[in-house]
């Protein structure tokens, strides 16, 4: 984030060092689209986490997203070629494991072969309605840009075009985002 950048040149400066610190103003969820489209990144992110779920509540996370999409769940966290060996790593729930998540179902390219429809649209469904509860709208208002909705509906448009539910979801994605 640009804050977290800006103190880090303030330390710089403190430290006297001639050095500053500049990040491109990418967000998250393209960064890591970009990431996962190239083999060499995406396994190395496989086996890393961002999850902002505490250690103890990332079992009954896991556990829920084990028992509604085990095909998603296998896939992404499970299979021994494309996830972490260590259990409770993501919790799939938290905003960092969405947006992670997100990126992987849009760039990995195996997921039509190995995660029904009928799976992701539980993931968007659960998205949009995990958005409107429990202030989390607020509580991630900085990850909850334009370009997530975006990403969301892409994930729409690119695996649930088919279903009959499509252009219902795509609307609520579109509300959402509106602040509706």
């Amino acid at each position: 984030r640009e804050c977290t950048l800006l103190k880090l040149n303030e330390a710089f400066r403190r430290l006297q060092l001639p050095i500053q610190g500049a990040w491109p103003k990418i967000d998250e969820v393209n960064t890591l689209r970009e990431l996962y489209r190239d083999s060499r990144w995406r396994e190395a992110l496989e086996h890393t986490s961002s999850c902002f779920a505490m250690p103890q509540r990332r079992a009954l996370s896991y556990e829920h997203w084990e028992r509604k999409t085990p095909n998603l769940f296998a896939f992404f966290y499970r299979n021994p070629n494309t996830a972490s060996k260590v259990k409770y790593v993501q919790d799939g729930t938290c905003i960092k494991c969405r947006i992670d998540l997100m990126a992987r179902l849009l760039e990995h390219p195996d997921v039509i072969e190995n995660v029904p429809p009928s799976e992701i649209e539980y993931f968007v469904n659960h998205t949009i309605n995990w958005i409107k509860t429990r202030g989390h709208r607020e509580q991630y208002q900085d990850f909850l840009t334009p370009t997530f909705y975006n990403a969301l509906k892409d994930v729409c448009r690119v695996h649930l075009s088919r279903l009959s539910s499509f252009d219902t979801l795509v609307r609520k994605v579109d509300r959402l985002s509106r602040n509706e």
